[in-house]
């Protein structure tokens, strides 16, 4: 939007105005911001209290008209009077302000004027953190929170000033840790990112930055899960996968495996290092790399249990060694996060149907369905039992074929409970409603199509006769 002659003539008072505020500073001012002064009069708490309430009424009426330019015009004056004379009194002035700040930068179109505008939101920022470092609804400092948003700020509206704002957004990151905001933790890494694509910096700063929020993000996630916060675990989710996915360029695997394989040399028997390594890896896709299948065994090695436990199991499996990750896969079972023993119980399943030990690979897989009923790999794996074991659970060729009609509900119970398997079950429906008993063969049998059947063997199922297609 170009800005009418009225929105002009206030910017140019704005920005006058910004350089007569009062108070000196402790935090750090980035260059070219507008700088204050040291002296702030007394001011009278009664007068601050009808300056706020003339200007956050208009603040309330330019919101609730959509923030059109006709209302700024009236704001800017009765906002200006409390920052200038009561810029300890309502903390809502500075996140007003900011909103008005950033208004009048997404307005501009001088790019000078623009430039000005930018200098005077870090410098409201600032004061903010002068006299608001303390969320008053906490008592916990707020300035990590602050200095996020005023590295974010500066990125959007300046990119040209990465640097600047990679350090302002190091400082959030590192001084909210895990409660750093997910928005702030992205804009760090990107701001680390152009670092590294404009000479300023090498990849492995990069991978640090990158290890650093996801160590954040895993250590959320595992909170959330042992409060059974399902809300925040997806949200959070959500949160990694965009940090993964800004990160995804940098993720070449050779890279990283010789980053880490120095950092391993150099600090021998550190767990938590060869968690933060393995954690990595599985991130970037690397597990293929030899360095994986190597920190996860000296992990086991270290620290066994069921989380190291549970990656061995996956290594061996994807190995083609199914017999050996058996082990792993029952003690990863027993892990107190959900997903894990969850999983790993799904492995078992498969793995002693590989193995054909059908009654077992059945107690695991409806071990994995009590967990996690909305999984619909286990239903499958029982699914694929049942019609393994039909022709050995008749006495002929039509008591051969009715186990096949329980494989097929199981392949729908996936269907229905897991979209996401939806169409491996559809092929399994299909392939084995072929196999079903014909029409005259449950005649012959005096059956009727639609009347309920029970299916016995090493399992027993109740079940409805159907004919082959």
């Amino acid at each position: 939007m170009k800005p009418k002659v009225g929105l002009f003539l206030l910017a140019t008072v704005l920005i006058a105005s910004m350089n007569e505020v009062a108070g000196q500073l402790t935090t750090s001012i980035p260059k070219n911001t507008i700088q204050v002064d040291n002296s702030i009069s007394a001011h009278d708490s009664m007068q601050c209290a009808e300056y706020y309430s003339d200007y956050h009424g208009r603040f309330i009426q330019w919101k609730d008209n959509d923030y059109s330019e006709t209302e700024i015009l009236k704001i800017f004056d009765p906002w200006k009077r409390v920052y200038e004379n009561c810029p300890d009194s309502f903390e809502s002035t500075y996140p007003d302000g900011i909103m008005i700040m950033r208004y009048m930068i997404e307005s501009e179109e001088n790019h000078a004027l623009k430039e000005k505008f930018i200098d005077s939101l870090l410098l409201l920022y600032d004061t903010y953190l002068k006299y608001f470092p303390i969320d008053y609804k906490t008592g916990t400092s707020q300035s990590g929170a602050i200095l996020g948003r005023k590295g974010v700020d500066l990125y959007s509206y300046c990119e040209s000033r990465y640097i600047e704002a990679c350090t302002i957004l190091r400082q959030s990151v590192e001084l909210e840790s895990n409660h750093a905001d997910a928005t702030v933790m992205i804009y760090y890494l990107r701001s680390v990112i152009k670092m590294a694509r404009n000479g300023m910096a090498d990849s492995s700063m990069v991978i640090d930055v990158y290890r650093q929020i996801t160590d954040i993000v895993n250590s959320n996630i595992a909170g959330y899960t042992t409060k059974g916060d399902v809300r925040k675990i997806e949200s959070t989710k959500k949160d990694k996968a965009n940090i993964d996915a800004t990160f995804e360029p940098f993720s070449d695997c050779r890279i990283v495996a010789g980053i880490f394989k120095n950092e391993i040399k150099n600090q021998p028997g550190d767990v938590d290092l060869l968690k933060s390594v393995t954690d990595f890896l599985e991130a970037t896709n690397c597990q293929t790399d030899s360095l994986y299948y190597n920190t996860c065994f000296e992990m086991y090695r270290l620290a066994p249990g069921p989380e190291t436990a549970y990656n061995i199991g996956r290594i061996l499996l994807n190995s083609n060694k199914p017999a050996e990750a058996v082990l792993y896969f029952e003690n990863a079972s027993q892990s107190i996060d959900p997903m894990i023993a969850h999983q790993s119980y799904s492995a078992l399943g498969e793995i002693f149907r590989l193995l054909n030990n059908f009654p077992r690979a059945y107690q695991m897989a409806s071990k994995a369905i009590e967990l996690n009923p909305k999984d619909g790999v286990p239903y499958i794996t029982i699914g694929n039992l049942y019609a393994a074991s039909a022709n050995d659970c008749g006495t002929d060729d039509f008591t051969a074929r009715v186990g096949y009609w329980a494989a097929v509900d199981k392949f729908v119970e996936a269907r229905n409970v897991d979209p996401s398997v939806g169409e491996d079950a559809n092929k399994l429906i299909s392939f084995y409603s072929d196999s079903f008993p014909t029409k005259e063969a449950i005649q012959l049998h005096r059956y009727k199509t639609g009347s309920t059947y029970t299916v016995t063997c090493w399992f027993t199922e109740k079940t409805i006769i159907r004919a082959a297609n």
